[in-house]
């Protein structure tokens, strides 16, 4: 799916393009229309194949029916009177199957390319033209074009709707994700245009299996041979019957099971064809489809065990890899799976199968029922075609899966040049049957993807070197401030000691990562935590919080430059201007510290480019896009959940406003657009907020917890005196020229009717309106940091008012002036450079943070008498001497208890972390409320510390140090050495009962 959303691999050819082909230059077309049992419909596809816009002298239409089929060979030689299409009997023999009547219209074809309609099939008028012209200008190893399928009668029922949401979601997205990866293509059983020449070579169909498309798919692929999707589309007839549908699906899933046993036969000569990496893909993708169609009712069955009784079995069945990767699959692939439905029917338009594509759940269970029956045929009726029923759209139609009445008139006889030509190669058809897989000879072709991109997903050598070059910048300042300065922010440390707890505590499990802040972060640092045995620093220093979000901060350069470039500023302005934002004091501090204000910002700003995208070609692949980052920024900040309901307001408004049709159409369309871009993170809002509700009792820890933020701004005294100056003047000093630049942006956004600014401007003002509103309910400090989207703001409204043909362009246009233009569009930037600098140095009253950690460690570096006042650089020094002294006494796991929250310093420098029992821990609360009766031998208190401590708040005499309980006894004070941002500990000896 996702490379399916970056490149779809879809050949476009348009309707001037396919007409321009002179007829004479046309090759030979033939259509190959098999048909069994249907005199209901065949009238309708011979009018469907008549109407092709090709020209008759180069059309070859050959209906194949059964010798034997006489109802529908009456309707046929109706059907056909006056039309190019010819009549081919089949002689009778076995398996009776399409592919087997596909294989006897091979041997009488002529044509340069063959394609396959089923009788059920509308196909696009210039479909033939448009698949010359394709293979005309593809790459010389195309050998077959997929088209496009879809329903007509969709909205029959809820089956068609769901059908038609399942088939547009795989021709939409699935297979050109497929084409996009290079793995092989399991074809549609129509539509699909191919290579005579090439159809010869490899066999034709093979007769036995019951998906013949899918098998010639992958035998394609095994001869180095590869397809392509064509945009056009072939309407078919949904099936709207429940047993009528398992029939068909059945079948299907039996032929792809059919397909990998056949191919399986010999896995290295597989491998060696497909490579391992498509092997793998086939196995996946093709095998994989009806197996876990049929296992998925014993998963669903677990899991409904495991929510009504949780029996211990299960625990020992899913060990905690397996459960959290099979969790993973089902609530990741389950919503990815709903979600692409709902954006396949925007994208298909139309837009009112959404609703269905929310309900597809419920037609799972259905595709499980059909694996099962398909499984069951597979052993007892391997190449039985169990009959499809057409024609259920029309009122009365005719059961054609049933046996056709005896007919008292003598059999109709084909057209004389068909019997003529059926004579000569009914010798011939064997041998296509029994084709043999290829030999070693096909094998060294192989398949050459190039994969087309978004305009501007690559990103310019000039984009490279703006991230690699302030990725560097970042990395350096980051390790200078931890090894130079000693300057660790608490913050970014304890979402490392989160990470960390996963992986090596006394009960590692996923839920450590805990509730209160947000999971994303410490998810990024788990891959690397086993990194610290070769190098510590990473882990007890937080190191890698500094590293990630130097990633981020690098790449928020680079997708700033991007945006611009797609916004047509011109490229040295779009460099100068984004040099000035990367430069940014505070951008450089956020960007070196391994705070997460680098993640807010980077999933802004890709969000804020997607949309910008969506504005302008109303593609719903960019709301998907965006809605994917909204998710992610939410998972990293939970501010971002301001900016995604924005988003969706904003979205629903430009969408009602410029989508055609009536009132409902352009209600319903602006309401799955809205769905679209704020789906993934409405998805994302409630798995985190049932997670948290499931483990730890309340779905909002951050605001109840009494670790959380409103917990610590109440504990600090809270906000006592709000007010509005205070974020005025931190506006002011990021941004000191961000109103006048606002004003001019809308001004001339405005004249030119250009509704893009209301991304940037809508989103990052929904995040400030959420920092206030949040700081005046008292849940959060007035930090500087808390205010820093104005300063992306700043420079892409700047590059607003530098687009192409903007006034301030057009003065400054040309080489010699260019230069100039980059220079005044930095120079909006300057000021805030300055005074950022100015306020983090000498203004502790506006920003707090920035006075006790970058002032210190500036004048530390120029020389300044030690230690600096105020400087809370080196707080964690005393955390990293408990964890010292307890590693020194090798104690065994579970013997000191300690509170996280306060004590993550200490947790993430220890050696040995199996020795702590923590706040995560089931016997956490037990333990601290009976250490005697838990066997503790240490309980580690904290003294004075601005967050909450369970240890001290439940024993608030070895806090104070006063008269302790008769079973505790003083074993080391770790004092505080009056250091501003550092706590003291006493560890206190639990005396064993006597």
């Amino acid at each position: 799916m996702r490379r399916a959303l970056a490149n779809d691999g879809t050949i476009n050819v348009s309707d001037q393009e396919a007409r321009a082909v002179p007829d004479e230059e046309l090759p030979v077309y033939t259509v190959l229309v098999p048909a069994y049992r249907e005199p209901e419909v065949i009238a309708a596809v011979v009018a469907s194949v008549a109407s092709l816009d090709y020209p008759a002298d180069r059309l070859e239409v050959l209906l194949l029916l059964e010798e034997d089929d006489a109802t529908t060979i009456a309707a046929a030689r109706t059907a056909c009177a006056g039309t190019p299409v010819e009549i081919v009997l089949v002689p009778a023999g076995e398996p009776r199957t399409k592919p087997r009547a596909c294989n006897y219209g091979l041997m009488l074809s002529s044509g340069e390319f063959i394609t396959i309609f089923d009788v059920e099939d509308r196909p696009e008028v210039l479909q033939l033209r448009r698949a010359v012209v394709a293979f005309r200008r593809s790459r010389a190893d195309i050998a077959c074009l997929q088209a496009r399928l879809s329903y007509h009668n969709a909205e029959q029922n809820l089956i068609t709707r769901w059908f038609t949401t399942e088939y547009d979601t795989w021709f939409q997205w699935l297979l050109p994700g497929l084409v996009a990866t290079g793995a092989p293509i399991p074809l549609g059983g129509t539509s699909n245009h191919i290579r005579r020449e090439v159809l010869w070579d490899v066999g034709g169909w093979d007769p036995y299996n019951v998906t013949e498309d899918a098998d010639l798919g992958v035998r394609l692929a095994r001869y180095g041979w590869s397809v392509a999707i064509l945009d056009s589309t072939t309407h078919e007839e949904a099936n709207s019957d429940f047993v009528n549908w398992i029939k068909q699906r059945s079948r299907w899933y039996k032929g792809y099971l059919q397909t990998v046993l056949v191919h399986i036969r010999s896995p290295r000569r597989l491998i060696n064809d497909l490579g391992a990496k498509g092997a793998a893909g086939f196995l996946l993708f093709v095998g994989g489809t009806p197996l876990l169609a049929m296992l998925n009712p014993v998963f669903w069955g677990l899991t409904a065990l495991w929510w009504l009784n949780r029996p211990s079995f299960m625990a020992e069945l899913f060990p905690a890899p397996v459960y959290y990767i099979g969790m993973a699959c089902w609530v990741l692939g389950g919503f990815s799976l709903v979600y692409f439905g709902v954006a396949n029917a925007r994208s298909s338009g139309k837009p009112q199968l959404a609703f269905s594509g929310l309900m597809v759940p419920l037609y799972w269970p259905m595709m499980s029922l059909a694996a099962i029956k398909a499984f069951v045929q597979l052993v007892f009726q391997p190449s039985y075609w169990e009959k499809t029923t057409h024609g259920l759209f029309q009122a009365g139609s005719v059961r054609s899966d049933q046996p056709p009445p005896k007919q008292n008139t003598q059999p109709l006889i084909a057209p004389e040049s068909s019997l003529a030509r059926g004579q000569e190669a009914e010798q011939a058809v064997t041998a296509v049957e029994t084709a043999s897989p290829p030999t070693g000879r096909h094998q060294s072709r192989r398949r050459r993807i190039t994969a087309a991109r978004l305009p501007g997903s690559g990103g310019s050598r000039a984009e490279h070197c703006v991230f690699f070059g302030f990725l560097t910048l970042y990395i350096v300042v980051g390790c200078w401030l931890i090894f130079g300065q000693h300057s660790v922010m608490g913050d970014a440390l304890s979402r490392v000691a989160n990470a960390n707890y996963v992986l090596y505590s006394r009960e590692p499990k996923l839920a450590n990562i805990g509730f209160v802040w947000t999971p994303l972060p410490s998810l990024l640092f788990l891959p690397f935590l086993p990194l610290k045995h070769l190098w510590p620093p990473l882990v007890e220093q937080g190191l890698l919080a500094n590293i990630v979000s130097a990633i981020a901060m690098a790449s928020s350069t680079r997708v700033l430059c991007g945006l611009l470039s797609e916004l047509h500023v011109s490229r040295r302005v779009r460099i100068w201007l984004t040099v000035a934002f990367g430069l940014q004091p505070m951008i450089i501090w956020f960007g070196a510290n391994g705070m997460t204000e680098a993640l807010l910002i980077v999933f802004l700003l890709l969000a804020i480019r997607r949309l910008v995208r969506w504005t302008a070609n109303m593609n719903p692949r960019h709301l998907m896009a965006a809605g994917g980052f909204l998710a992610l920024g939410y998972l990293a900040r939970y501010e971002v959940l301001a900016a995604g309901c924005a988003a969706m307001a904003l979205v629903f408004a430009l969408s009602w406003c410029r989508s055609p049709g009536g009132r409902a159409q352009r209600r319903r369309a602006a309401m799955v657009d809205a769905l679209l871009v704020g789906g993934p993170l409405m998805a994302a809002f409630a798995l985190w907020a049932i997670a948290s509700w499931v483990i730890v009792s309340h779905p909002f820890e951050q605001f109840s917890s009494v670790y959380g933020n409103s917990a610590l701004v109440q504990k600090g005294g809270g906000n006592a005196s709000t007010d509005p100056s205070l974020l005025a003047m931190q506006w002011l000093i990021l941004t000191p020229l961000l109103v006048p630049v606002l004003v001019a942006a809308i001004f001339l956004a405005v004249r030119r009717h250009d509704v893009s600014l209301v991304a940037p401007v809508g989103l990052l003002s929904a995040v400030l309106a959420f920092q206030v509103a949040a700081y005046f309910s008292g849940s959060l400090f007035g930090f500087l940091r808390y205010q820093i989207v104005v300063v992306p703001m700043l420079a892409v409204l700047v590059g607003y008012l530098y687009r192409q043909n903007q006034p301030i362009a057009v003065i400054l246009e040309g080489r010699r002036r260019e230069w100039l233009a980059g220079l005044t569009a930095a120079a909006l930037m300057i000021p805030g450079i300055l005074t950022s600098g100015y306020a983090a140095m000498m203004k502790p009253e506006f920003a707090t943070e920035e006075w006790n950690h970058v002032r210190p460690a500036v004048l530390a570096s120029l020389g300044h008498p030690q230690p600096v006042t105020g400087s809370y650089n080196g707080a964690f020094e005393i955390d990293r001497e408990v964890a010292a002294h307890l590693d020194a006494r090798r104690l065994p796991p579970g013997s000191v208890v300690v509170d996280s929250g306060p004590g993550f310093a200490v947790l993430v420098a220890s050696a040995n972390p199996r020795q702590f029992v923590i706040t995560s821990d089931r016997d956490f609360e037990g333990a601290v409320t009976d250490p005697v009766g838990h066997n503790i031998q240490y309980l580690l208190v904290s003294s004075d510390h601005s967050q909450h401590d369970e240890v001290a708040a439940t024993w608030p005499d070895l806090a104070r140090s006063s008269a302790s309980p008769f079973w505790a006894e003083v074993d080391v004070v770790f004092a505080s050495h009056n250091h501003p941002k550092t706590h003291g500990w006493t560890l206190w000896r639990v005396r064993s009962m006597p």
